[in-house]
């Protein structure tokens, strides 16, 4: 029995028994007659599984593209699910019903006669024909349409307006609209004259008043609405069916074209469209008529010599089947009517077909008498006919089958004398009662449903299974030797099923390193059957299914035609596993599946999936190790640090570079994620030095970072790993390099350089990719993403302490860049991980994900290695100035070098403290914001790279919920910092001279209510007790050290039970570094210079003010 013959029988089972419309809603209905009407239900496939009906589509939706619908037809009932928000018995859903309702109903059409209508079509026409056939012109355009949020119902009788209020976004376009209820004088009060008119009208015209006005949604009546369209239209602010996209933009005064379009099913039937200059529209029924241009986004006024009632009337039509075309055409000429002729089709007749005999082996349900709950399943069996593809059933009067096929209307003649014969040898050979004679003789009545047909035959009831089992045993070989076809039902009551020795798994290493192949599937005997295709292929409805039916196994039909009975719960495992990489293109029956070694985490998923069951392992020994290992990284073996290397790493940092040596032994990618502050820099650094060492570093490593971390780079790099060949790739210098990358170890460079030298960066091949900061690509379709993914490199790596910041895409984006295809693309992705995880909250899909990213992403909180760290960590946080910085820099320090030179000369070192002090004082305060400078020049620079830099640390610490004590010396710097931390919507609370109460602040700070603490030097450097605290930063280091650390203290204290981290942020090149420099050398120098009375005399010499005041 072919497959189409099967789909056309349950199709028709099930459309005997289930009436569509009593499943959804009335709204959903509606929706979904509007995706039949306007062919938005594409893609339609129909497959049988056992006696299982399956159906997959895609429902286009203006504005929101597409969904994918999967619907399993079984027992006169279905389950579904959709892509869409609602998920299940949704308008997609409907819509893919009546779909295929409407082609299986035109495919199987029977009329004898031509003139034989559809009631519906036949409604149609005596509408039509009840309307006065006037030609009427409309008058010359005078307005203009636009609209908020525009939307039209599936007949086009109802236009709506949605008020809604969305943010624009940075980046363009609208962010999520929400909808805007004037129910309130207040909200009434935030719209200024126009809207306030407009939305006053649009809440008293005529049924809004009982419409959905409170919910900000508003009816357009046909004769009122053009009016109040134009103010509409003209707020340039108007979107059709949500803000996404372009708005609606007033199109040319246009002709109404109204022709017939074929279903694209290719089942003959033609439905009534508009057209405009040749682009299908949809139409605004006011007076006068206006089209909406979905696809150009436009609206306008249409000429029709045809009257509104008779547009109106010819909207209404059902599609018109190939049946029915001739008299719909000679209707429309004899009204004369100006509408084209929907086509006819030529006939043909066949009359050589042989009918078949198909029996259908299906369960009801019996219940004793009134006593529904006391029900018994029956198995039985009904005969069908087969002509070619159609199947009907015996029962059926007509003499001649009709039909659309290949462009023509078919007759098919039947063989009723043949007929009967089949039916009389089913009968001697099976020897069963009729159902209803069967349910008199056991007392019962039906129970689930009561069948169109009672021309079934019973086989038994679940109390009598052997004499079930012995019609499946004797009786069915015999009516297949006899020329029947049998078709089961998946639930059929005495399906027979085999037992499943053991489940297997074969790995062959043999395609090379980048790929292995790997066959999945159960034992029967001594045989195996491969499982894959068919674990495929149940992907095609949700595994939910399986379970809602309380199944305690699935039947799986094997290609010999066996039924295997599965456990469910090892099946939802594996299919969990399998719907992650099983690409039908990668699949070769005789090899298997062709995994990427990326994929190797697999292996241990199937091994945990099967857990205590039984399951047989051939091949892939060495590939099960590296898995092993890569769950277990703690079982890597060491690394060998050289001895070059200028430093000491704590345990928990030589872990992390074993396990970056271990990814590039075998050819791996991963994110090393460990907290701010633990030394992502130096275990890279390390890294790298081994590649050296062994030779292996034949290509440079390239290393990508936001430019505020490029100097922290360049130092940590002279100072671990001065072996290490470095050059940075920055400023107007760069481009000398360009030519010269291949002879050094290390480039620098920085994502926005990486956008300006792409073609340059693009030409070379490098050992490494290093992303720093790694985040920064989380926008897939940023331009710096799209570039580095080009990149060419052997091994790449990410470094971040926040892997993601707002949603899973960032995570998918930074491991595309690693390993695609890891994670799927950006579509099987949100689908399997993140819409399951953000919307619902689904624990196991979590699970799923952490095991599948875990062994490449390496990520250690400081709380976790707070053994290994000292109570107190100090980082030094290097800046470089930016450009308009460094420019007022260097124009304020050479004039005060000039000013100071000519004072000593003449009065002396001892008496030019003031000035010194003075000029130190505004260079530091072009450090940390030129806006701190009381000059009129520095006023007009809002550029800070030390500010930008503490705001990137600030919003990553409160990712990682941090509490942070933020010291400067300067209040105004301290305003400065509120503003951007209001911006970042960053919670504080501040202590300054100027606060009055200081017990609120701090106890608010204490109970871990606010994450930042703002504290002036002077305010709150000493006295205070902030345990709460584990982050201390320093925006401009004191150049005390004693006061310095007695505002360190604050946190790091006794009652303190967390290590602290204390950051120091110093502008590269300038007085900042230099001091610093100083103050290791000269401790009494700087106590001198900022010491609280400057009593003492300076121990300046002429060579320590010339370091001082020495350019960037």
């Amino acid at each position: 029995m072919s497959n189409d013959s099967q789909v056309a029988m349950l199709l028709k089972d099930f459309f005997k028994i289930s009436h569509i419309n009593s499943h959804f809603p009335k709204h959903v209905l509606v929706r979904a007659k509007y995706s039949l009407e306007e062919d938005l239900v594409r893609n339609i496939n129909l497959s049988v599984e056992g006696s299982e009906l399956h159906i997959k589509s895609n429902v286009l939706e203006p504005g929101h593209g597409s969904f994918s619908v999967f619907i399993s037809i079984e027992d006169g009932g279905f389950n579904d699910v959709c892509t869409c928000h609602a998920r299940f018995r949704c308008e997609h859903v409907a819509a893919t019903l009546l779909t295929v309702h409407k082609n299986f109903s035109q495919k199987t059409s029977t009329e004898v006669e031509v003139l034989q209508l559809e009631p519906r079509t036949r409604q149609w026409l005596d509408a039509l024909d009840k309307v006065p056939n006037e030609n009427v012109m409309l008058t010359k355009e005078t307005e203009e349409h636009l609209f908020y949020v525009l939307d039209v119902d599936a007949t086009m009788s109802m236009v709506k307006i949605k008020t809604c209020l969305a943010k624009k976004l940075k980046k363009g376009g609208f962010g999520r609209a929400k909808a805007f209820k004037a129910n309130s004088e207040k909200k009434r009060a935030m719209l200024n004259e126009v809207d306030f008119s407009i939305i006053a009208r649009l809440r008293f015209i005529g049924d809004n008043f009982y419409y959905r006005a409170m919910d900000g949604e508003y009816l357009l009546g046909r004769d009122t609405g053009s009016p109040l369209l134009q103010e509409i239209i003209n707020t340039g602010r108007c979107y059709f069916q949500d803000t996404t996209g372009e708005p609606l933009s007033l199109g040319d005064r246009k002709k109404l074209d109204l022709n017939w379009e074929m279903r694209k099913e290719n089942n003959g039937s033609q439905y009534l469209q508009c057209f405009v200059d040749g682009q299908a529209v949809k139409l605004l029924l006011f007076e006068p008529f206006w089209y909406l241009d979905i696809i150009h986004h436009r609206v306008g006024l249409v000429d029709t010599p045809l009257s509104s009632a008779v547009v109106q009337a010819l909207l209404k039509a059902p599609d018109v089947l190939p049946l029915e075309a001739p008299v719909v055409s000679q209707f429309l000429e004899k009204k004369q009517i100006a509408l084209p002729a929907p086509k006819t089709f030529p006939k043909k007749i066949v009359n050589a077909l042989t009918p078949q005999g198909i029996l259908c082996m299906s369960t009801i349900l019996g219940q004793h008498g009134n006593c529904y709950w006391q029900k018994t399943r029956i198995g039985i069996v009904e005969l069908n006919i087969q002509y070619g593809d159609w199947i009907f059933h015996p029962s059926e009067k007509k003499d001649t089958l009709r039909c659309f096929e290949d462009g023509y209307i078919t007759e098919i003649k039947r063989d009723i004398e043949r007929e009967k014969e089949l039916q009389t040898k089913f009968e001697l050979i099976a020897a069963l009662p009729k159902i209803n004679d069967f349910l008199i003789e056991h007392r019962l009545t039906y129970g689930h449903y009561s069948p169109d047909s009672t021309e079934g035959y019973a086989i038994a009831d679940e109390k009598h299974e052997e004499a079930g089992y012995q019609f499946i045993n004797i009786k069915i070989p015999q009516l297949r030797q006899a020329g029947f076809s049998v078709v089961y039902e998946k639930e059929f009551l005495f399906l027979p099923t085999i037992d499943i020795d053991e489940w297997y798994t074969e790995i062959d290493e043999n395609e090379g390193n980048d790929w292995f192949n790997l066959d999945l599937g159960i034992i029967v005997g001594t045989k195996k059957v491969n499982m894959l295709p068919i674990l495929a292929e149940i992907l095609s409805h949700p595994e939910e299914d399986m379970v809602d039916q309380g199944q305690e196994g699935l039947l799986v039909r094997l290609e010999d035609g066996q039924v295997a009975k599965l456990p469910i719960e090892r099946v939802k495992k594996m299919l969990s596993i399998v719907k992650e990489f099983y690409r039908e293109k990668d699949y070769d029956p005789e090899k298997g599946l062709r995994v990427s070694k990326r994929r190797l985490t697999l292996i241990i998923e199937m091994q945990q999936a099967f857990a205590a069951a039984q399951l047989r392992w051939f091949g892939g020994d060495r590939l099960r190790q590296i898995a092993d290992k890569l769950i277990h990284f703690e079982r890597i073996e060491p690394a060998i640090i050289p001895d070059t290397f200028q430093g000491t790493l704590r345990p928990y940092q030589q872990m992390g570079v074993n396990w970056l040596q271990f990814l590039r032994e075998y050819d791996f990618s991963g994110i090393l994620a460990d907290e701010m502050g633990l030394g992502k820099t130096i275990q890279l650094l390390a890294h790298l030095l081994i590649e050296k060492k062994a030779g292996r570093l034949t290509k440079p490593a390239l290393v990508i970072a936001p430019t505020s971390l490029v100097v922290n780079w360049r130092l940590e790099t002279e100072r671990f790993v001065p072996e290490l060949s470095l050059v940075t790739l920055h400023g107007d210098e760069r481009k000398k390099y360009f030519n010269e990358l291949s002879h050094y170890d290390l480039i620098l460079t920085t994502y926005p350089l990486i956008v300006r030298d792409k073609d340059d960066l693009l030409a070379s091949e490098y050992s490494f990719v290093i992303l720093d900061e790694a985040q920064y690509i989380k926008n897939r379709q940023a331009k710096v993403t799209q570039i580095v993914q080009q990149l060419r490199a052997k091994h790449r790596l990410c470094l971040t302490g926040t892997p993601m910041e707002n949603h899973l895409g960032e995570l998918w984006s930074q491991f595309h860049f690693l390993m695609p295809g890891l994670l799927g693309n950006a579509t099987e992705f949100a689908s399997r991980f993140r819409y399951p995880i953000e919307r619902r909250q689904d624990l196991s899909v979590q699970r799923s994900l952490n095991a599948r990213i875990k062994p490449f992403m390496l990520r250690r909180s400081k709380a976790a290695v707070m053994k290994e760290l000292p109570q107190k960590t100090e980082i030094i946080q290097t800046v470089e100035l930016s450009d308009k910085q460094r420019d007022l820099y260097e124009t304020i320090r050479l004039a005060m070098h000039n000013r100071i030179k000519s004072a000593i000369d003449k009065n002396g070192i001892e008496r030019c403290q003031i000035i010194i002090l003075d000029a130190l004082l505004k260079l530091r305060q072009v450090c940390c914001d030129p806006r701190l400078v009381k000059l009129s020049s520095a006023q007009k620079i809002t550029e800070s790279s030390k500010l930008d830099a503490l705001m990137e640390m600030l919003e990553e610490l409160h990712s990682e919920n941090k509490r942070i004590l933020l010291f400067s010396q300067f209040t105004s710097m301290l305003e400065l910092i509120e503003v951007r931390l209001n911006e970042s919507h960053i919670q504080y609370v501040k202590l300054t001279g100027q606060t009055k109460d200081r017990a609120t602040p701090i106890k608010t700070f204490q109970a871990g209510k606010i994450p930042v603490f703002l504290i002036s030097l002077k305010a709150g450097g000493v006295g205070l007790n902030l345990t709460a605290a584990d982050t201390v930063i320093h925006y401009d280091p004191w150049w005390n050290p004693a006061v310095e650390q007695q505002a360190t203290d604050r946190a790091h204290r006794i009652g303190q039970d967390k290590a602290v981290f204390v950051y120091k942020f110093i502008t590269s090149g300038t007085v900042e570094e230099k001091i610093i420099e100083l103050q290791k050398k000269k401790k009494g120098l700087i106590d001198s210079l900022f010491s609280e009375s400057h009593h003492d005399k300076l121990q300046l010499t002429k060579s320590d003010l010339d370091n001082l005041f020495s350019p960037v």
